[in-house]
């Protein structure tokens, strides 16, 4: 009896975040919406992301304070996006500051940003981890017109490389002494550990 246990195939692509379910969500204003800004209170009443009038078909639409996390599980490489406050806001209104955590760790903040203020871009190394965590906080003023996008967000995921194994040990010597024998050799390249079988016959 044989297994192929969690077998995979993966070539490099990059998905759209919004292609996948987030695992919990918090946000300031009505749901967070996906490949829309965040509108208003309702589900869907959003339009098309847009930041400084760059249009973006793709991403997440939320509101000051916004908390969004998602499960990576060890299969991506990097996630990128572009930041920054929705064109529905008046031009200069609003005032909110990206974060990024990975397994709990900030590796990602913005500076405070306003309606009209250039998007700005977030590419980070996540390979290995575990969640994605995506936050939002409001800045200056009150949360109103804190309209925020995570603009054409996308996991990166990755080739499966098998580790190499390393060489094989060499130069092995072995002294003879009443009551062991010693043993050395030369150190084989990423090895972590080595095992010894002995013998009573050659």
């Amino acid at each position: 009896l044989a297994d192929w246990a969690d077998a995979q195939v993966w070539k490099n692509e990059r998905p759209h975040l919004t292609d996948f379910t987030w695992k919990s969500m918090s946000n300031g204003s009505g749901p967070a919406e996906l490949d829309q800004s965040n509108g208003e209170r309702a589900q869907d009443d959003g339009r098309m992301l847009s930041i400084a009038k760059q249009v973006y078909a793709r991403g997440l639409g939320v509101h000051a304070s916004s908390d969004v996390r998602y499960d990576l599980a060890g299969r991506f490489t990097r996630f990128t996006s572009m930041v920054g406050v929705d064109d529905e806001v008046p031009a200069g209104q609003g005032s909110v500051i990206f974060q990024v955590f990975v397994d709990g760790v900030k590796l990602f903040e913005s500076p405070m940003m306003k309606s009209g203020d250039a998007a700005k871009p977030v590419d980070l190394d996540v390979n290995g981890k575990r969640e994605l965590r995506l936050v939002v906080l409001t800045s200056i003023n009150n949360d109103s017109y804190d309209h925020a996008d995570w603009a054409d967000a996308r996991l990166t995921r990755g080739v499966v490389v098998p580790p190499s194994l390393p060489g094989a040990p060499s130069g092995l010597s072995a002294e003879g002494l009443n009551d062991r024998v010693n043993l050395s050799w030369k150190a084989a390249t990423g090895a972590t550990s080595y095992r010894i079988f002995r013998s009573t016959t050659a």
